[in-house]
């Protein structure tokens, strides 16, 4: 199984990708290549559910995909995962902006479930600024890239639709959720 978060920043994306990773009592195991200073990405594991795969790394407020090098990376990371047997969840911003015939040929070959998070930019504003605060930014928050950000990925997952994909789009709970049903967790 594939699960494919996509919101602008301060969405919440990470959130819910730290809060699924919780439910995995096995473990976490970063998994870190030559040259690299920061996990390339994080195998967690539970006794009694397939192993989950999350690409990047989590070590920053912001993680994920977007601690990548490319968006090619991003494809190898989760293709190679899921045909090893493992679930993946990822996210990031940098892999919604790259180019639908790709990803559309990604979904279907996979069938991922993509979710859109319909978080307000109000609050998504706010996420961002709660960051720059937490490690000291005192610059004034411009408040331009989070939401064209925020419309690229409603255009991005739009297009995604009128190719035929399916997107759901979920509050960060109703998210979270979704993701646990659909690797198979019960609350």
């Amino acid at each position: 199984m594939i699960i494919n978060l996509r919101g602008t920043s301060g969405a919440g994306k990470s959130t819910v990708v730290r809060r699924v990773v919780e439910h995995y009592d096995g473990g976490v195991t970063p998994i870190f290549v030559e040259g690299r200073h920061q996990p390339l990405a994080c195998l967690c594991n539970s006794i009694n559910h397939r192993s989950l795969y999350v690409p990047g790394h989590y070590n920053t407020a912001a993680g994920g995909c977007d601690t990548l090098k490319t968006i090619d990376q991003v494809y190898e990371l989760v293709e190679a995962a899921a045909e090893t047997g493992h679930d993946v969840l990822f996210e990031g911003i940098m892999f919604q902006d790259g180019r639908l015939s790709r990803f559309m040929e990604f979904y279907r070959k996979w069938n991922p479930t993509v979710i859109e998070l319909t978080t307000s930019i109000q609050e998504c504003l706010a996420g961002v600024q709660e960051r720059r605060d937490a490690r000291g930014d005192l610059r004034p928050l411009d408040p331009k890239n989070t939401i064209a950000r925020a419309e690229r990925v409603r255009r991005g997952c739009s297009r995604i639709r009128d190719a035929g994909g399916k997107v759901l789009k979920l509050d960060r709970e109703a998210a979270y959720q979704e993701c646990l049903r659909v690797l198979g967790w019960r609350e």
